[in-house]
């Protein structure tokens, strides 16, 4: 099951960061901290106001059944 505050796309990029720390990519610590060079909107009108989320935490916590299968699957693979 799936949350449905998160759009698709959120969902799928979470779930490609979240498989990229499980394969050691990198961790989900660093995708804690935004990028140091935030872009810009080119817009006069428009700002990007949106808080930073880690993408694959919000993926993780909702779908931790698959997460935790992932996981277990990745864990006797080794």
């Amino acid at each position: 099951m799936t949350d449905t505050s998160l759009s698709r796309g959120m969902l799928a990029i979470g779930q490609s960061l979240a498989i990229g720390a499980l394969r050691g990519l990198w961790t989900l610590e660093a995708l804690d901290t935004p990028p140091r060079t935030p872009k810009e909107v080119r817009s006069i009108n428009v700002r990007n106001t949106a808080p930073y989320r880690n993408l694959a935490r919000d993926w993780i916590a909702a779908n931790s059944t698959q997460w935790d299968a992932m996981l277990k699957q990745h864990l006797e693979a080794e």
